[in-house]
């Protein structure tokens, strides 16, 4: 349905997509006609990409993803058409045309001819063109593309943009750079208005754009051969160095052998651990028996000299032991022998006295004055050979903790030294090993700059094009009226698309999906005889399809079951009006007698556009004042409007207030059906719903409800909310009437 829809807009705008047409290939035309003739050369480069040797001259990987050819050959090209390889074309071209400047007489004449400066005069002076024109020589024979002042570079690009040799023009007018098709070769396309320039501007700039890449990879090559002999010769320096500092260091601290001396002092430092464990060992023993000697010693003094002064010490102590012994036992026995401690005591002083008779007995028959000096004697000898031995002891402990300290001292000097030399040697290591790794890829190098190979040449030089490129006039012409026609179809399809306007049949169920009981097309209402209308015999195709149209919604409404029907819409001015109007003299043909009340308080048009009651009338105006309406509602008979006959009508006087409060206290629904009886159908206007709750209001009052609905309207938010009320009516809404439509859109 959409797509009919969109067809049929097509059908009705088909002239002007054929006019828009017309005029974009006419104009097509006349401006290609009116172009300059173009002519244009080409040249062709291999590139070597595709080639083994263009990609690996040790052919190493020949099969090559398309991707990798696909961004060579870009890369290529852009580099091609960088700035910097461009401007040799311009110097090329620039130093060509400014050589024929100031000498006409020259065998190739200049290609173009700068305009002169409205201002200024000539844009460029014989001097200033021979001074450029030298510059660019030397610089396009050293392939160099900049300037060495400000100066020269700003009257080049003066000249060059006078000449049409800038960069920006070359690329986007001039020059093109591409593959040609799946193979090896860089296609060259040079267009202008001027054969010769064509030929000399592709061959020249092959030619300089092969010397300057293979100048380039030249210089790459040359470069990688400095860089890693460079390399090799800094890690070579750095490498002596690192083992003169090694050389050096073993010299100054005497390290001959680090290893076997570091086993030796391991050695030394044992072996004096040991003799330290064993003399600190001895000690405690020494000093035991020096101090055992002078205890003897001691002891055997004290001998001597009781032995010689002290035996009748002894007999003394024996006799007064004896005495006491005596006492003690005359005691006891004078007891009865029952003191217990008494025994005791002399049994004790009697063992004493058994131990000094005893002693004395030895010392009177084993010593003798010359015997204790020889124990003297010996005892001293002794102590003075234990007391001399632990004094060499503890020097040797002390000589030998000197000893060791400095063994220690001397280790931990290893240790430094190891953990020196051990960096060392591994920076001498991993230097050799950067070394040999430099000075193999120098190698390669060499090597490689020995086959050293530039894949770039020039396979095809451009020929002068002998005609200059065809215009295709017919088929530009062709293809810009074909896509004006296109767009201008897209452009409809868009507008019909974005339009929320009711102005077909179509739009309207889009929109509102309300069931469409008629379509009214538009007509003009002005000195509008309906009388005539209906009696026409079809010479107005407008009128006539209003007729039919109308005649159909006559006869839904007399189909409908229904005698009281409420007119509404969503807003003001969609014809509810002239559609009560309109269906009423449509009715009164077939002798039907219509009621028109209304109803719509805030926009009494009905009313106004009526004449004053008449006598013949007089029973609406009884039964308005029985049921109290009077003071809102007035009898008319319309008469003048449209000239319709048997069409009564009671008109409001006008209020702001809504139906229920006008009908607050008053019997309006007994009036409604007091006078139904004398009417086939009654007719009721409402106010908007979007502004107004009075449609709401009116509903119980009436059997039926149409909505009116004008094609020059829009769907708002508001509309869709009084549609919804719509739809929740069910059955008792009989449908939609679409009115003022254009007679184009309704089919």
């Amino acid at each position: 349905m959409d797509l009919q829809y969109f067809l049929n807009i097509l059908g009705r705008r088909k002239w002007l997509i054929l006019l828009i047409m017309v005029i974009s290939s006419v104009a097509t035309f006349y401006f290609v006609n009116k172009q300059k003739l173009v002519f244009k050369a080409t040249g062709i480069i291999s590139t070597g990409i595709i080639g083994p040797q263009g990609l690996n001259v040790k052919e190493e990987n020949i099969f090559v993803q398309k991707f990798q050819v696909e961004m060579s050959f870009g890369n290529l090209i852009g580099n091609i058409q960088s700035r910097s390889n461009v401007r040799y074309l311009s110097f090329k071209l620039l130093e060509h045309d400014l050589a024929a400047f100031d000498n006409v007489n020259v065998a190739e004449p200049a290609f173009r001819v700068p305009e002169e400066d409205p201002e200024n005069g000539i844009i460029v002076d014989s001097e200033t063109a021979k001074e450029i024109k030298e510059i660019l020589t030397q610089k396009l024979a050293a392939l160099e593309n900049t300037f060495d002042d400000a100066d020269t570079e700003r009257k080049y690009k003066v000249l060059a943009k006078a000449y049409g040799y800038d960069y920006e023009t070359l690329i986007e007018d001039h020059l093109t750079v591409k593959r040609n098709g799946d193979t090896d070769n860089i296609v060259f396309e040079f267009t202008s208005e001027h054969p010769d320039l064509c030929g000399f501007a592709v061959n020249e700039f092959c030619e300089l754009y092969v010397r300057s890449h293979k100048k380039v990879q030249q210089l790459k090559d040359d470069s990688a051969v400095t860089y890693f002999q460079g390399l090799s010769d800094s890690i070579e320096f750095e490498l002596k160095l690192k083992k003169n500092i090694q050389k050096n260091y073993k010299l100054d601290k005497n390290l001959l052998n680090l290893d076997k001396q570091s086993q030796a002092l391991v050695s030394e430092i044992t072996e004096l651990e040991l003799e330290k464990e064993r003399i600190v060992g001895s000690l405690p023993a020494l000093r035991s028996h020096v101090r055992s000697l002078d205890k003897y010693k001691n002891d055997v003094d004290g001998h001597n000299k009781d032995n010689k002064s002290g035996v009748g010490f002894n007999s003394r102590a024996i006799a007064n032991m004896k005495r006491t012994i005596q006492q003690l036992n005359n005691e006891y026995i004078k007891g009865g022998q029952k003191d217990a401690s008494l025994a005791k005591r002399r049994d004790l002083i009697k063992k004493n006295l058994e131990d000094a008779l005893g002693k004395q007995a030895k010392l009177e028959v084993a010593i003798e004055d010359d015997e204790l000096d020889k124990t003297d004697e010996s005892l001293f000898e002794k102590r003075i050979d234990k007391e001399l031995e632990l004094k060499e002891s503890e020097t040797k402990l002390k000589s030998i903790d000197i000893r060791l300290n400095s063994l220690k001292r001397r280790a931990d000097n290893y240790v430094v030294d190891e953990n020196m030399l051990s960096n060392l040697d591994q920076d001498i290591t991993l230097l050799e090993k950067h070394y040999v790794n430099a000075r193999s890829k120098l190698n390669d190098e060499i090597i490689n700059l020995g086959h050293s190979f530039y894949p770039l040449k020039l396979m095809e030089h451009a020929q002068v094009p002998e005609k200059a490129e065809p215009k295709h006039k017919v088929i530009l012409s062709a293809f810009a009226g074909v896509v004006s026609g296109t767009l201008a179809t897209v452009l409809i399809f868009l507008l019909a698309f974005l339009d929320i306007s009711l102005n077909s049949p179509h739009q309207f169920k889009k929109f509102t999906n309300l069931n469409l009981i008629g379509t009214l097309n538009k007509v003009k209402t002005k000195n509008l005889d309906l009388k005539q209308l209906f009696s026409s015999n079809g010479q107005n195709k407008q009128l006539d399809n209003f007729k039919e149209a109308l005649r159909s919604v006559r006869y839904i409404v007399e189909n409908s079951e229904g005698n009281k029907f409420l007119f509404t819409s969503t807003k003001a001015g969609e014809g509810k009006t002239f559609m009560i109007v309109t269906l009423a003299h449509a009715l009164t043909i077939k002798n039907k007698k219509i009621l028109i009340v209304d109803t719509n308080f805030k926009n009494n048009t009905l009313t106004q556009m009526s004449k004053q009651g008449r006598t013949d009338n007089m029973l609406n105006s009884q039964l308005l004042g029985e049921s109290n309406l009077e003071g809102d509602f007035m009898s008319k008979k319309i008469n003048s409007l449209f000239n319709l006959d048997n069409v009564d009508i009671i008109g409001n006087k006008g209020t702001h207030q809504s139906p229920s409060e006008v009908f607050a206290g008053k019997n309006f629904k007994s009036f409604i059906d007091k006078i139904s009886s004398n009417y086939d159908y009654i007719f009721f206007e409402s106010s908007a719903m979007n502004d107004y709750s009075d449609t709401k209001e009116l509903v119980d009052f009436v059997d039926k409800v149409i909505a009116v609905f004008s094609a020059d309207s829009e769907i708002r938010n508001a509309d869709k909310n009084s549609i919804g009320f719509l739809k929740s009516l069910g059955n008792k809404f009989m449908g939609a009437v679409l009115n003022k439509i254009e007679l184009k859109n309704l089919n």
